[in-house]
């Protein structure tokens, strides 16, 4: 059962770690030098995220299935802005990490309808 669905458990569990890693409070020590590096972060974050959903689905992987995936990490996305914005930890919600989230999935859809959609067998699909 593990390995079976092992890429969903990874999904989960980043799921989680994307939750913990956007609503812990910033530290003040942290001074990041790199001109939005938090942005980048996020485009990494949703990108693997949408891989690791699209890869556990792989079989059954159709256009309409991936559409659900990403707009469910889009939702996700936005329900963590608004917990930021709505808890008193020094975080914001913001447009421009919305628009990151949005890159990094479509960057994964582009991969994914490039690399694993077209590796599968139609009637694999």
């Amino acid at each position: 059962m593990l390995k079976k669905n092992f890429f969903l458990f990874l999904a989960l569990g980043w799921l989680i770690f994307i939750a913990v890693a956007s609503l812990m409070p910033m530290s003040d020590s942290v001074d990041i030098q790199v001109s939005h590096a938090d942005k980048i972060v996020h485009v990494l974050f949703y990108f693997m995220n949408t891989l690791f959903f699209a890869y556990h689905f792989r079989k059954k992987l159709t256009d309409s299935l991936l559409f659900k995936i990403s707009v469910g990490l889009l939702a996700y996305g936005m329900i963590i802005e608004v917990l930021q914005y709505v808890m008193p930890f020094q975080r914001a919600f913001e447009w421009y990490d919305m628009l990151a989230n949005l890159t990094g999935i479509l960057a994964a859809i582009v991969l994914i309808k490039l690399f694993l959609m077209q590796t599968a067998p139609e009637n694999d699909r």
